[in-house]
């Protein structure tokens, strides 16, 4: 999946400023659209079986026709396009604070989901229909997200959209801890599937406005996969430990601590020139 992601995210990169933030969006949108359908499908098949459930990543073999269709892209510039060096400077352009972010909202993602089961069974539902049927209405509100990333970026601009996500997601983190019932756990979830939609959006937009039209979009989008995805795979045994010791509500009050703590840090950085001009100069 995130090989996938981070190949169109590169086609994306490569297109015109006025096409890339509707693409962005349109992809977060299509994605939060999909997992609609996925998350209650996946939970009434792991109702009759856990073994059923893994059938749903059948729905990913019609994406490789797709695939296929899409024209080759082979470096080249176009007859239009000025040729122009591709420099991939360290981290590939991307700041270090953003990455820190971009790792946080990673472990935010997996908390929304791969972990939200556990939060929902200290509440209570623990039935997998259940379970899949409340997911799919957080996926509901990450619509929202997502259909509102074009107006909220024009409002605010890239850094004020990656810099509100957070935000959200932290606000939802603390009314999650908070929750003495389902329902407001739904609507921490909820909050928090409105600000990683948006983010989703954003991180890799600010990524290829921060290397300028010189820099290497794809290395820059390449980077921003790797700080979102690969910390991932250290969630689970923290999640477990500070789960088990306090509680599955705690997660989420230490990623919106995370959160706090990133969003400091990128808001307390300028926004720079891109760092292939800074390196040229």
């Amino acid at each position: 999946m995130a090989g996938a992601f981070t190949a169109g995210m590169s086609g994306i990169a490569r297109l015109p400023e006025s096409q890339r933030h509707i693409l962005y969006g349109l992809a977060a949108f299509i994605g939060g659209g999909i997992s609609i359908v996925a998350f209650p499908m996946v939970g009434a098949l792991a109702a009759q079986s856990w073994q059923l459930g893994f059938l749903a990543c059948l729905l990913l073999l019609p994406i490789g026709f797709f695939a296929l269709a899409l024209p080759r892209h082979k470096g080249t510039p176009q007859a239009s396009e000025k040729a122009v060096p591709r420099v991939a400077p360290r981290l590939g352009g991307v700041p270090p604070s953003l990455l820190l972010l971009a790792a946080i909202v990673g472990w935010t993602m997996v908390g929304s989901t791969l972990y939200a089961p556990f939060l929902l069974a200290s509440v209570g539902i623990i039935d997998p229909s259940a379970v899949g049927n409340m997911l799919a209405i957080t996926s509901t509100f990450s619509l929202v997200g997502s259909g509102s990333y074009g107006l909220v970026q024009k409002l605010a601009g890239t850094r004020g959209v990656v810099l509100v996500s957070p935000v959200l997601c932290a606000a939802g983190g603390v009314i999650v801890f908070l929750a003495s019932s389902s329902f407001l756990a739904m609507v921490g979830l909820s909050l928090i599937s409105v600000g990683l939609s948006l983010f989703g959006s954003a991180a890799y937009a600010a990524a290829v406005e921060t290397v300028g039209p010189e820099g290497d979009s794809g290395a820059a989008t390449g980077m921003m996969s790797f700080a979102i995805y690969l910390p991932q795979a250290l969630f689970p045994m923290l999640a477990t430990a500070i789960g088990t010791r306090f509680g599955p509500a705690s997660v989420y009050l230490m990623l919106a601590v995370l959160l706090t703590a990133g969003f400091a840090l990128v808001a307390s950085r300028r926004h720079a020139r891109p760092a292939v001009a800074m390196g040229a100069a």
